[in-house]
């Protein structure tokens, strides 16, 4: 007598295809992450870089407003010499630049005010005095504008179309003003920005 096995169709996996199954999420996790961290990582640069470039342009329209807003009014120094109404010079070895002017404030009905731009690596910064005449370098004010500066030139076009990298060009012109404003600076991780500001 002969005994007939039936087949019994499976139901399930085996183990081999349940641990092929597991690989092949397994990769496919790997990759969906890596794709979603280089996306936040891109995001992230993209609101670095955003942020960078609103400070360079804050900086820049703060200065072109002082540059065309600035007053043809000499100061007292607290040595009681005359400093001209923009000052534009070198400062010490390093390279660094330091531009004073009288501006008018931005409240009504105030005095101008004297102020500094300050361009010394690694920063620019502006100062403040709270007095026009005899101020006390002392008690200057300074704020950060702008981070990462490597390098800064200046330099101003006078009334007869010459560029010269100091201002006054002679040291009698106290009230004299630029008819233009270049400044050029070099930023760690955007190279060279420059802007040019004409006055009227």
């Amino acid at each position: 007598m002969t005994v007939r096995t039936r087949f019994v169709p499976r139901n399930g996996f085996t183990l081999i295809e349940l641990l092929i199954a597991l690989t092949i999420l397994s990769v496919l996790s790997y990759l969906s992450y890596r794709g979603i961290s280089s996306l936040v990582l891109a995001e992230r640069r993209l609101e670095e870089g955003t942020r960078r470039m609103q400070t360079i342009d804050r900086f820049f329209a703060e200065f072109e407003r002082d540059i065309i807003f600035a007053v043809p009014r000499p100061v007292r120094t607290a040595s009681a010499e005359t400093e001209a109404a923009l000052l534009g010079a070198g400062v010490g070895s390093q390279g660094n630049y330091r531009i004073n002017l009288s501006r008018f404030a931005s409240a009504p009905d105030t005095p101008p005010q004297r102020v500094s731009y300050i361009f010394a690596v690694p920063a620019v910064s502006l100062a403040a005095t709270a007095k026009m005449d005899f101020a006390n370098p002392a008690e200057e004010q300074s704020v950060v504008l702008l981070d990462g500066l490597q390098s800064a030139a200046v330099r101003f076009l006078d009334a007869d179309g010459r560029w010269s990298l100091v201002w006054p060009p002679a040291a009698t012109m106290t009230e004299a003003m630029p008819r233009a404003v270049e400044v050029t600076l070099v930023l760690d991780d955007l190279g060279t920005v420059s802007r040019l500001i004409a006055r009227p």
